[in-house]
């Protein structure tokens, strides 16, 4: 009868030396080669936290954005202020226009009242003819006789390529160019030539 065989020899091969080579322990369990033992569990560094924004820094941020945004809007305002100007100024050697009033008798005669310009005024052989323009952009003409200023019409006008044209009822009153035309019912009335008068009174 053969001698049994213990059973960790079983399992295990028996180590070729007592000091070298691999010998189970006597408990029964196999421990782990040690290719088989887990790594180190790595480090790992902690995330980042980010820290709020200071509120100190960001009001001060909006109001050097809203002053830098007014001293441009100041820039810009300024110097819109001074090309309007620079249109206004005439160019050298070009006087300023004078504006001159139409006469009191005349701008008495107005439907609006109130202050207008002399635009133009003629005369003919018998008549004075005078055009204002009222305050409120209106024109107007006016047509008297040279022998009774009082006998005169006042009526509105306007402007056309030639020169202006006036109604009064049935009646028409052109200028064109260096003439007056006077027309009842379309039909031509009179017709007499113009001279500048620079300074009616």
């Amino acid at each position: 009868m053969s001698t049994p065989v213990p059973e960790a020899d079983v399992f295990f091969a028996p180590p070729a030396s007592g000091t070298v080579g691999y010998r189970p322990s006597k408990s029964g369990t196999r421990p782990l080669p040690a290719s088989a033992v887990p790594p180190a569990p790595r480090q790992v560094r902690p995330a980042t936290t980010l820290r709020p924004f200071p509120a100190a820094a960001i009001v001060k941020g909006i109001f050097w954005l809203g002053g830098a945004a007014l001293v441009i809007l100041f820039v810009v305002r300024g110097c819109a202020e001074v090309i309007k100007s620079a249109g206004n100024v005439p160019a050298p050697g070009m006087s300023t226009p004078v504006v001159t009033p139409c006469p009191a008798r005349i701008a008495a005669r107005l439907p609006e009242g109130g202050s207008a310009q002399l635009v133009v005024a003629y005369r003919t052989t018998d008549k004075q003819i005078v055009l204002c323009k009222h305050s409120s952009g209106k024109l107007y003409y006016h047509g008297a006789y040279t022998a009774n200023p009082e006998e005169a019409i006042t009526v509105p006008a306007t402007a056309t390529p030639r020169g202006y044209l006036a109604r009064n009822g049935t009646y028409e009153y052109e200028i064109a160019d260096t003439e007056v035309i006077v027309r009842n019912n379309g039909r031509q009335i009179g017709r007499q030539s113009l001279v500048s008068w620079p300074s009616p009174s």
